[in-house]
């Protein structure tokens, strides 16, 4: 006992208490292994052990602690509770829930547990059982703002974006100044076309932190989506100056300025997309199509070539391939790109159209009518597929059909 300064093992455990509540944690972390060094069945001095583990982040330390407490008092819900906490920070998130679990089946209103079950079972990718325990914390606690905003997100990534925009609402009315969640908000009615409320949002985030790139990448897209096209280019730009590597904010105004027909710019930015990008193959079929307008076929050719070196099952490249390739008159050659891209993508109705349009090319009548006709069937009112389909009727002198295939055409 002298070694220990003649103090108990409870004596230990509240010296390591008040030095923890001094956020002194090394010296409670003595402490409270002299207290299991006198009483090694101290379930209070485990279970303090491990809160003090998990202020200094040391959580496989802090796990071995609770479950050390939990041999000696198994209905502590509190250790429990931490224990899932340590777990969740450790990543083993299915021992997580079952560690919230048996809170819950002790103690079903105890604080937070429902929001943290909630946590992990995102983290499992178990969207509609953590929107579940949300929905169980909020019925506890309606001002719990936390929960709010994390049953946004899940609403969010399961496309329910009206549900998410009232969630963000929510969880705003308590914390205005979170510039970060205006600008999800933002983004989630960008997705449902409420385009100037989305404006709205977006612009309430940058008052707050101008500093965001993601919301100026946001309010260009916006922009754009009002046909403010110039003023969404303001906005990439200034996405791009606080972070030059903002792979999606070089690719957008690519876009726009291909759409805007400045396709040398276009291209630029393509290329500097493509440069930080952590899959370019987008960016590359994107690009290639800019080369098209441009009518550098070999460029744009080469171009695909290196996406398909990336994913040759990317049916975009393929179809891309197949235009640039006609527009060099490679057209056999244009034939076996699309056929590419249709056992890829089965149902891309456009790639069955274009190589029939190759069919017709190489005057190969009855291909082209089997293309045209496996386009229609994906899309019956495909009325330019129709018009072909008429022509090419007329090349095998089916006249009748060719006027029904026309007729049709036009009543589209």
């Amino acid at each position: 006992m002298d070694s220990f300064g003649n103090k108990s093992a409870d004596e230990w455990v509240n010296e390591g208490d008040a030095l923890s509540k001094e956020h002194l944690h090394e010296e409670a972390l003595t402490a409270f292994t002299c207290a299991l060094e006198l009483d090694s069945e101290n379930a209070s001095a485990w279970y303090q052990k491990g809160c003090v583990l998990d202020a200094l982040h040391r959580y496989e330390e802090s796990v071995d602690a609770y479950c050390r407490a939990l041999e000696y008092d198994p209905d502590d819900i509190p250790c429990r509770f931490n224990l899932g906490f340590a777990l969740f920070n450790l990543e083993h998130y299915e021992e997580a829930v079952a560690a919230y679990d048996m809170v819950i089946a002790s103690d079903p209103d105890y604080p937070r547990v429902w929001f943290k079950k909630g946590n992990a079972l995102y983290k499992l990718e178990c969207c509609d059982e953590a929107l579940a325990c949300y929905d169980w914390a909020l019925e506890r606690d309606p001002d719990d703002s936390d929960a709010w905003h994390n049953k946004a997100v899940i609403l969010d990534k399961m496309h329910r974006y009206e549900e998410a925009v009232l969630a963000y609402e929510r969880f705003l009315e308590h914390n205005p100044s979170w510039a970060g969640v205006w600008s999800k908000m933002g983004t989630s009615l960008l997705r449902l076309g409420r385009y100037e409320e989305a404006l709205a949002a977006c612009e309430r985030a940058i008052a707050l932190d101008s500093g965001m790139a993601d919301v100026w990448y946001i309010k260009g897209i916006v922009l754009s989506g009002l046909h403010r096209e110039e003023e969404a280019l303001a906005c990439y730009d200034r996405a791009i100056e606080i972070d030059p590597e903002f792979a999606s904010a070089w690719y957008y105004k690519a876009h726009l300025l291909n759409k805007l027909h400045r396709y040398d710019e276009g291209l630029m930015c393509f290329d500097r997309s493509a440069a930080c990008a952590r899959d370019p193959v987008s960016v590359f079929c994107s690009k290639a199509v800019a080369l098209g307008h441009l009518q550098l076929y070999e460029e744009e050719i080469e171009v695909l070539e290196e996406a398909i070196a990336i994913n040759s099952r990317d049916p975009a490249c393929w179809y891309n391939m197949g235009i640039a390739l006609s527009g060099l008159h490679r057209y056999e050659e244009a034939a076996e790109a699309y056929d590419r891209a249709v056992e890829i993508d089965p149902e891309d109705a456009s790639a069955w159209y274009n190589k029939g349009n190759t069919m017709m090319r190489l005057k190969r009548y009855e291909d082209a009518l089997a293309d045209y006709n496996r386009a229609i069937a994906i899309n019956p009112e495909y009325a330019s597929a129709w018009y072909n389909k008429g022509i090419a009727l007329s090349g095998l002198n089916r006249m009748d059909e060719a006027i029904q295939a026309h007729q049709v055409w036009k009543d589209l």
